[in-house]
């Protein structure tokens, strides 16, 4: 018997709090690769992102979601960290990808690899900043009376 895995719908109906739907075996092929494939800047940044240890936040690495593969994704913020090489630069294709994220209320949030290898501080400093700078989608993440810090 094959193993399903399920990741949330990102569209949820009113009726429904928490929908779920099958990965494709494929999807989840492709990821597991990709996690034993990572890059020296990927396995870097991860380091500081597993087990809650950045800003008490759950990430998970190689992310299958909208037919792309991210690198990190946060589902509490409905972020996606990317971590990206020079063959990046100017990408018309991960503009598209970004553009197709954030029509469904993923924020992207990119660094090169050089700076995740050498500049691994400056980059946490950025995403925490960041994080706190941009507010948390519609509704999401507070409990009655909290307001966000």
């Amino acid at each position: 018997m094959t193993k399903l895995r399920y990741i949330p719908d990102l569209v949820p109906s009113p009726e429904i709090s928490t929908r779920f739907r099958p990965l494709p075996e494929g999807e989840v092929k492709r990821a597991k690769q990709l996690r034993a494939r990572s890059t020296d800047a990927e396995r870097r940044l991860w380091y500081f992102l597993r087990n809650r240890q950045f800003m008490g936040l759950k990430f998970r690495r190689q992310v299958p979601m909208l037919g792309y593969t991210l690198d990190f994704y946060c589902t509490e913020l409905k972020l996606a960290v990317e971590v990206d090489g020079s063959q990046h630069l100017e990408s018309p294709s991960d503009q598209r990808r970004t553009d197709v994220l954030e029509r469904r209320g993923i924020r992207v949030f990119r660094y090169w690899n050089h700076d995740v290898l050498y500049r691994t501080e400056s980059v946490l400093e950025d995403l925490r900043i960041r994080i706190k700078a941009s507010p948390l989608p519609a509704g999401e993440g507070q409990g009655e009376g909290e307001t966000q810090a």
